[in-house]
């Protein structure tokens, strides 16, 4: 069940709170009906929301992103030794997650939301020539949540894009995307909602899933919840899932893998965490350089492989690389967006 926590530190919930709108009570009532045992802790959350004042910041253009990346990067130079002490990796006081959440509505909630959706829609959006679709992408580092006009709401990792259409039609809504997503789609039995992937295309008509084209080789479509299909002109047919099954397609080979899969491993960064499953030193190394914006580069001969299991939440990147290295015995040194691994 979640706690007052938990519902502090979703943008979300907060602003349902603070600015709610027909679309959020909507979907916070049907929440709270589907989870009657979260009711005390959401309660305690709103009268902690509702008290604290604040004056949002006006931030200049163009400024958030970089405010953004400078608070995950902690300070611009850092240089840490083998001896340093280990870094907790994941917040474990309830009080120390409170202070933190607690601190950014403080500071302003805009701040805390920076690639989310309280940017005006101006600094965001582009208009794609020839075909008048909506733009919208974020870096690396950068991490976006959207509603569309439906209702169906979309969670953008780092190094995505995705086109869609201001308005929908009568008979379709279809959306296109390049990198890797978590779409919560408005139920709609009249209109199917179909998500263009690489060569995959996602049909589904009201249900929960992620979709990633972010490896170099496979292509992927995780369900959470609900039923959708899957086709691609070189499957036989279509494939059907069921809540908890994936489906994998290798485009360079055209194969095809089926099963179950991890739904936490999948959809952890969307709640903000770095989930590594039995990950090398190439992985791990490529999903830090995506999440914080930074570039690697590794001095000296490898000693041992990796295989680093873990998650790290609402960590610095100089936390997440300090309690690496004590495992894997290197040394690093963090220049702004230049990250130096001696091994």
């Amino acid at each position: 069940m979640k706690s007052k926590e938990d519902f502090l530190s979703d943008p979300e919930f907060v602003r349902w709170v603070k600015r709610p709108t027909p679309e959020l009570e909507a979907y916070w009532s049907n929440w709270i009906a589907a989870n009657p045992d979260a009711i005390k802790s959401i309660k305690l959350a709103k009268e902690i929301l509702m008290a604290v004042n604040y004056q949002e910041p006006k931030i200049p253009e163009g400024k958030r992103q970089e405010i953004l990346a400078s608070i995950l990067k902690e300070a611009p130079t850092v240089n840490r030794k083998e001896d340093d002490t280990i870094a907790v990796v994941k917040g474990g006081n309830g009080w120390l997650r409170f202070a933190r959440a607690a601190a950014i509505l403080l500071f302003g909630v805009g701040l805390a939301w920076l690639v989310l959706d309280i940017q005006p829609a101006s600094e965001k959006i582009t208009v794609e020539a020839g075909n008048g679709l909506l733009v919208r992408s974020t870096n690396a580092g950068e991490r976006l949540q959207l509603t569309l006009e439906d209702g169906t709401r979309i969670w953008l990792n780092s190094s995505t894009t995705l086109r869609y259409p201001a308005n929908f039609e009568a008979a379709q809504r279809d959306v296109h995307l390049e990198g890797e997503a978590f779409f919560e789609v408005k139920g709609d039995s009249l209109r199917p909602f179909k998500v263009y992937a690489g060569d995959m295309v996602t049909t589904v008509l009201g249900t929960s899933f992620n979709v990633t084209t972010k490896d170099s080789i496979w292509a992927q479509v995780a369900l959470v919840e609900g039923k959708l299909s899957v086709m691609n002109h070189q499957f036989e047919g279509t494939v059907l899932l069921k809540a908890g099954e994936m489906v994998k397609y290798d485009e360079s080979t055209g194969t095809k893998e089926e099963g179950r899969f991890d739904i936490r491993a999948v959809t952890a960064w969307r709640n903000g965490l770095i989930f590594f499953q039995k990950a090398g030193m190439d992985e791990v190394l490529a999903r830090l350089a995506d999440w914080y914006g930074v570039e690697f580069q590794v001095i000296g001969q490898r000693k041992q492989s990796w295989s680093v299991t873990a998650e790290y939440e609402n960590q610095t990147l100089e936390n997440v690389l300090k309690s690496l290295s004590y495992v894997h015995k290197f040394t690093f040194d963090i220049d702004r967006k230049k990250v130096t691994i001696n091994l």
